[in-house]
């Protein structure tokens, strides 16, 4: 009898506490998942895209995208990162983006997500571009480890390095 009431302790006390983690990541703000309460980096994992791809390099999953961040600031802050491999390192390569600056909102009750950009960088140093949007989504699902937007049919994943 003694064993049964410590097992049902036991597995109360685990059940209460993922219940707890769950209420604790559910109030946390989309705003801080996206930021980490600073800066915090992502990396594009999955494009519906994809399959509509017919290099292996335009791939969400290709290895001129792997060190692709997408960083995003508190303070509203944007920056697209191309990372060092870029699509010099091959001889048929889709464009590895520039490395961009611009800002982020999340707006629409919290259930989408603008990026605009309004420069580049090269180097340490900021070109001022025309602003364009260059996403403009809806925030279907955001944790501390995984994004997902949507929009017309299509779907992008980022997860945090």
């Amino acid at each position: 009898m003694k064993v049964k009431i410590t097992n049902i302790a036991f597995i109360s006390l685990l059940i209460l506490s993922i219940a707890c983690n769950d209420e604790k990541e559910a109030s946390i703000s989309k705003k801080e998942l996206l930021t980490a309460n600073a800066s915090k980096s992502w990396k594009l994992n999955y494009s519906s895209n994809d399959k509509y791809e017919d290099l292996e390099s335009c791939k969400s999953t290709s290895e001129i995208n792997s060190d692709n961040e997408w960083i995003f600031n508190t303070n509203g802050d944007f920056r697209f990162s191309n990372g060092t491999i870029t699509e010099a390192d091959c001889e048929e390569c889709c464009s590895d983006l520039a490395n961009l600056v611009g800002n982020w909102s999340i707006f629409s009750n919290d259930d989408s997500i603008s990026i605009v950009v309004d420069g580049r960088l090269d180097g340490d140093v900021v070109i001022p571009e025309d602003d364009f949007e260059l996403i403009r989504m809806r925030l279907t699902s955001l944790t501390k480890d995984e994004m997902t937007l949507t929009a017309m049919g299509d779907t992008i994943i980022y997860v945090a390095p």
